[in-house]
């Protein structure tokens, strides 16, 4: 990030290119037609069946859903019934079971999502094995910022990448939507300065 900063301060580094592109080569990919007025139904994924622990867990949400609902409703018509109950009371009642159910509904989800947690605290599952890591893309989106900052920031990502021998697997796109012309020379400059510190090691777009 001081080097950045440096750069930024004191001008171009050696050897810079003035005029060189930075955006990524075209990268072409296969666009073949699609009828979207058939359905092919041996074509889609099948859906995958739930494990028993989903089941349970479904099981038991709609459960005490429809207990607290019940509950609810039966303690709204014990408070209306006994002054004689008019259609108006009824109504209501009607649609506090509606409105209820669906804040037993949420209610009984949070309890099991907060039971489950606890349950893989206690018994923590086993770490997956590390997959390949293809290619990534970092993007940073600006609008009218200030460029030593948000490559200052880059570059500190950039350089942690290639000390952990992880440049290759990661692209660094910078997407700007700056309107401001010298705000934007700023950035180009910037950008530029950034993919000749990093050459060979992260690409810069």
């Amino acid at each position: 990030m001081d080097t950045v900063i440096a750069m930024n301060r004191h001008g171009r580094e050696p050897g810079e290119a003035s005029s060189e592109a930075l955006m990524p080569p075209e990268a072409h990919l296969a666009m073949p037609v699609q009828l979207l007025d058939t359905w092919r139904a041996r074509s889609a994924s099948p859906v995958p069946s739930p494990d028993t622990a989903t089941l349970r867990a479904r099981a038991f949400v709609f459960t005490l859903t429809l207990a607290l609902t019940g509950f609810g409703t039966s303690e709204i018509i014990a408070v209306v019934s006994p002054a004689g109950a008019t259609w108006l009371q009824v109504v209501f009642a009607a649609l506090f079971a509606v409105t209820f159910a669906w804040i037993a509904f949420a209610a009984a989800g949070a309890v099991v999502g907060c039971w489950r947690l606890a349950a893989m605290r206690l018994r923590p599952a086993p770490a997956e094995p590390a997959g390949p890591l293809g290619r990534n893309a970092l993007v940073m989106p600006i609008y009218n910022e200030d460029s030593t900052a948000v490559f200052g920031r880059l570059a500190a990502m950039a350089e942690d990448l290639a000390d952990n021998d992880l440049g290759a697997h990661f692209d660094i796109m910078v997407l700007s939507d700056t309107r401001e012309a010298g705000i934007a020379e700023a950035e180009m400059a910037a950008a530029k300065r950034l993919r000749a510190l990093m050459s060979g090691r992260v690409a810069v777009h």
